[in-house]
C-alpha cells in the first residue's frame, strides 16, 4: 500500500476511482447477454426491479424498527427508562422568572 498523498487533484481522482469500483460490482452483475443486448427495454426493467428491491428492503427495516421502538415496554428508550423524559426539578425555570428574548 502506498503512502497517501496531499495532492488534492489525487485524492479527488482516488475518490472518483473508489466510487467507480463501487459502481462496477452493479453493472457486473446485471451485464446483459447477447440477446439482452438488443432489447434495451429488457436492461431497464432488470435495473427497475433490483431498485424497487432495495427501497422494499429499506421501508422493511424502517418499518421493522418504529414497530419495535412501539412494541418496547420503555417506549425505545432502551436502559434510560428510568430516567424521566422531562426532570422538572432540575428545571432552570424558577416560579415568577422572567425570559429575556433576543432579537437581531
Amino acid at each position: 500500500m502506498s503512502s497517501p498523498s496531499n495532492d488534492p487533484a489525487q485524492l479527488l481522482a482516488n475518490l472518483f476511482e473508489n466510487g467507480q469500483a463501487m459502481m462496477r460490482q452493479f453493472t457486473a452483475t446485471n451485464a446483459p447477454d447477447a440477446a439482452e443486448a438488443s432489447d434495451p427495454m429488457a436492461a431497464f426493467t432488470a435495473a427497475s426491479q433490483q431498485i424497487a428491491g432495495l427501497q422494499q428492503d429499506y421501508w422493511k427495516q424502517v418499518a421493522g424498527f418504529w414497530s419495535e421502538c412501539r412494541a418496547s415496554p420503555t417506549g425505545g428508550r432502551g436502559a434510560d427508562a428510568s430516567v424521566p423524559r422531562r426532570a422538572t426539578s432540575a428545571s432552570p425555570m424558577k416560579r415568577g422568572a422572567t425570559t429575556r428574548v433576543s432579537t437581531w
